[in-house]
């Protein structure tokens, strides 16, 4: 049964929405960053920005490039003017020498790594004996570079987690909790328009394997590379980053392919008597992703994904994703996080995932 097109239309509200809020959060924070980035962003100045390797050196050396290109420029408009106005006399000046090459210049590197924890225990009439502890290790790098003509954006997710509880039903006291391997690339040519163009490619698999517990024996339901889903995109993208935070969305067309060999949930088609271990689709990709970083003590990070496939625009997959973190002392925080997924493929119901945890955090 399909979900109304209502429920679409208010995901999709919801994260224009969302994508506006987050995105004046980050120029409130800094008025004085110019709003799109679109290739004049690397000029300007991010050695304020958290976590950014660059130097003060390397920006300033960037605008002085930038300028000497811009007096060469003017120099050259000057000799032809010269050359015109004395009607071919030889003035015995040799021609500027070519402009530099671009370099490659770090936009802004971003990453966290997270070890986290969290345990209870109760003993009374009503649960009756009952341990549980959770174990969650998370890896977060974000980054971009100026490349000659052209930016590039890389995004790598990691997480992994394991839940045990000692209870009075002993069989899988044990479980994989978080499973989650994730990398995507992002080439932007900027043209200097309200969005640039972009090609991106991407790949989403499981670390470890992955079981359902409803019934016994346990299912497994997902090892590492099986399956794997890639995604490739192209489109248009805008992006907006300022010293407290950056916001960037795209729109475009994309290509999906789900890949497995023993766990075929995902790629085989029920209505056909073979078991495909191999599922292609294409469709729009609309992803929003932002960071926020209020001070050393608090940062948020969220990413927003919608996929529709052009055989069926009535059914969309949703995959919201946020985490807060709160530093409370050096290395110790508490770690907030939100995930909500709705995919058919896996389920007709909407997943969601909620934890706050205690841990260590250490950015880079």
């Amino acid at each position: 049964m399909r979900a109304p097109w209502a429920y679409y239309i208010i995901v999709c509200v919801g994260a224009v929405c969302w994508s506006l809020c987050l995105q004046s959060l980050c120029m409130a924070q800094n008025p004085d960053c110019p709003p799109p980035v679109n290739g004049s962003v690397i000029e300007q100045d991010t050695t304020s920005w958290p976590g950014k390797r660059g130097t003060a050196q390397d920006s300033t050396a960037l605008r002085t490039g930038s300028s000497a290109r811009d007096t060469s420029a003017g120099g050259l408009a000057a000799g032809d003017s010269a050359s015109k106005a004395t009607s071919g006399q030889s003035t015995g000046t040799a021609p500027p020498p070519p402009p530099p090459p671009m370099p490659i210049f770090n936009m802004y590197d971003m990453g966290s790594v997270s070890f986290s924890f969290a345990q209870s225990a109760s003993a009374n009439w009503q649960q009756g004996e009952e341990d549980y502890f959770a174990l969650k290790f998370a890896l977060n790098s974000r980054k971009q570079i100026s490349a000659g003509p052209v930016l590039l954006r890389t995004n790598i997710i990691t997480a992994l987690g394991a839940n045990y509880k000692d209870d009075s039903i002993p069989e899988n006291a044990l479980r994989v909790g978080d499973n989650d391997m994730f990398g995507e690339l992002v080439v932007v040519y900027p043209v200097r328009w309200i969005m640039d163009p972009y090609i991106s490619g991407s790949f989403r698999t499981s670390i470890t394997e992955s079981f359902q517990y409803f019934f016994l024996p346990r299912t497994r339901v997902a090892s590492l590379w099986d399956p794997v889903t890639s995604q490739q995109g192209a489109g248009f993208t805008y992006m907006v980053m300022g010293q407290s935070g950056m916001f960037n969305t795209r729109l475009g067309v994309s290509l999906q392919q789900i890949r497995a060999r023993y766990q075929t949930q995902m790629s085989d088609d029920y209505m056909t008597p073979e078991i495909e271990q191999y599922k292609s689709q294409s469709g729009i990709e609309f992803v929003n992703e932002g960071t926020l970083r209020q001070d050393s003590t608090l940062t948020y990070t969220g990413r927003l994904s919608l996929f529709g496939s052009f055989q069926e625009l009535g059914v969309w997959s949703v995959r919201w994703e946020n985490e807060t973190r709160f530093r409370l002392w050096k290395f110790f925080g508490l770690t907030w996080t939100f995930n909500v997924l709705h995919d058919i493929k896996q389920t007709r119901r909407t997943q969601f995932k909620q934890a706050i945890m205690l841990g260590i955090l250490q950015d880079f």
